[in-house]
């Protein structure tokens, strides 16, 4: 009820402001007076000035109302391009660690006896990589119904393509790495304790699940790298639109 109230408010200053005119119209028509060509001008005249001030009035408003908007856009982008640069440091963290566990997966699928000797257990592949990432400032703008309140499209629909496609996409991304990594160490640890860590890792089973390993965080390192050139991109647009 308060909300609609505030959102006919400037309406009904409107009539406030205007009943003079309105009662002077009425004042005019009911003058015995006037001729009917004098009491027809003074209306329109009247009528021209309430149309005036209203139009002015409804200006001013929408005016004020777009400024307040765009303040609010201002402190969104300002506030999104820190969740980025945030973002940007946790993709080139994760993307060392998606790195070491691509070169160790490709590293035991030729591992030799010999070489089984220096690894300790299953766990040389096993990384889980994180997927938490700074969206929070972003869906609370949108679930406000203030996405479109941006008026740089450009810089719209980047923020869209990351939050909706590229983020998303990674986030499935490495959901799968880190299940296929999971699955490999619960297999390792269930198989270890009846055969060697070399016919462990050289078995078919074991060799299958390593290509998978090494094939999707190869694709995962793609993808980052991506997700950093977006993002960077889109701060550099953030920059631009806020000067």
């Amino acid at each position: 009820m308060a909300l609609y109230l505030k959102s006919i408010e400037p309406y009904i200053l409107y009539a406030r402001r205007n009943s003079k005119h309105s009662r002077k119209i009425v004042r005019t028509a009911r003058n015995s007076k006037h001729t009917v060509g004098e009491k027809l001008k003074e209306i329109i005249i009247e009528v021209l000035i309430i149309v005036f001030a209203v139009t002015l009035s409804i200006w001013l408003h929408s005016r004020s109302e777009h400024n307040h908007q765009q303040e609010d856009v201002k402190k969104f982008l300002s506030g999104i391009k820190n969740d980025l640069k945030n973002d940007v440091i946790f993709l080139n963290k994760n993307k060392l660690a998606l790195t070491n566990i691509n070169k160790n997966s490709g590293f035991l699928q030729i591992l030799t006896r010999t070489l089984s000797d220096s690894i300790i257990g299953p766990k040389t592949t096993f990384s889980l990589i994180g997927n938490t990432f700074n969206n929070a400032r972003y869906e609370g703008f949108k679930s406000s119904g203030k996405i479109e309140t941006i008026e740089n499209d450009s810089v719209k629909n980047a923020i869209l393509q990351y939050y909706q496609q590229t983020v998303p996409n990674l986030i499935t991304s490495i959901s799968f790495l880190n299940s296929l990594q999971l699955d490999q160490l619960k297999d390792g640890q269930n198989s270890l304790e009846s055969i060697s860590l070399y016919d462990y890792y050289n078995s078919k089973k074991v060799r299958s699940m390593l290509h998978n390993i090494e094939y999707n965080s190869k694709q995962d390192i793609l993808l980052f790298e991506k997700a950093v050139d977006d993002a960077n991109k889109l701060i550099q647009e953030i920059d631009i639109a806020l000067k």
